[in-house]
């Protein structure tokens, strides 16, 4: 998607340096008649970004703002970061081993016993899509409950539907998926309203749906959010 200026991380969302990706041989058009070329768009070489060019490239994405604003003294005092520490940059190099062949299901079903879980996604995110994320929850051995049921927030105008959720069965407090309507791979940046009011009825144990009053008896559930 990079190499043809769309931004991968929110495709409808403007994509920052366009210039400086790779042009691809194989069209949109082509590769929709032959998939196995979208190989090409996975492997196409990615751009220096202004504020990764030491760390790692992050196609589309302006990060300026925010790598001179948390490697302010300031702010790092502020977040009780060690002067030692190395300057912050977005996708940051540190020294551990990366397993990119893991399952996300797998992990699902282990904790589903004992952890109230919500996994969300922006629903304009190609990276970090919504339809494998949900097929990984759907692959854990559950059954789902109530399935693609908007959820709303209310704003200046009116009652909105902000995404969709589903619910699934499962033996302990709850596991759940909701979509952020129209938001991208950073929904808290880009989506920050119906960000704040996913988290606020996880964490408090309201209706997902509507916010009203907690489902949830008094006692407090060990939480995940992914």
């Amino acid at each position: 998607m990079a190499g043809w200026g769309l931004n991968p991380y929110d495709i409808y969302r403007d994509c920052y340096e366009t210039f400086g990706y790779a042009k691809l041989s194989a069209s949109a058009h082509t590769i929709s008649e032959r998939p196995e070329l979208l190989q090409e768009v996975i492997m196409a070489p990615r751009p220096a970004h202004p504020a990764v060019m030491e760390t790692l490239s992050v196609p589309c994405i302006d990060s300026a703002a925010a790598t001179s604003w948390l490697n302010l003294p300031a702010v790092r005092r502020a977040l009780h970061i060690a002067n030692a520490s190395p300057r912050w940059a977005i996708c940051q190099s540190i020294d551990y081993t990366r397993n990119m062949s893991y399952l996300a299901a797998p992990i699902f079903d282990e904790l589903k016993h004992r952890y109230k879980i919500l996994v969300y996604n922006g629903d304009t995110d190609s990276m970090c899509n919504y339809i494998a994320n949900s097929w990984a929850m759907e692959s854990c051995n559950v059954q789902v409950a109530e399935d693609w049921a908007p959820w709303w927030i209310e704003d200046g105008v009116g009652t909105q539907v902000a995404g969709f959720l589903t619910r699934y069965q499962v033996p302990g407090p709850g596991m759940s998926f909701m979509t952020v309507k129209g938001a991208g791979h950073m929904v808290p940046q880009w989506k920050p309203v119906p960000a704040f009011n996913l988290f606020k009825r996880f964490v408090l144990g309201a209706d997902l749906r509507t916010g009203n009053t907690p489902l949830e008896p008094a006692a407090v559930w060990r939480r995940i959010i992914i």
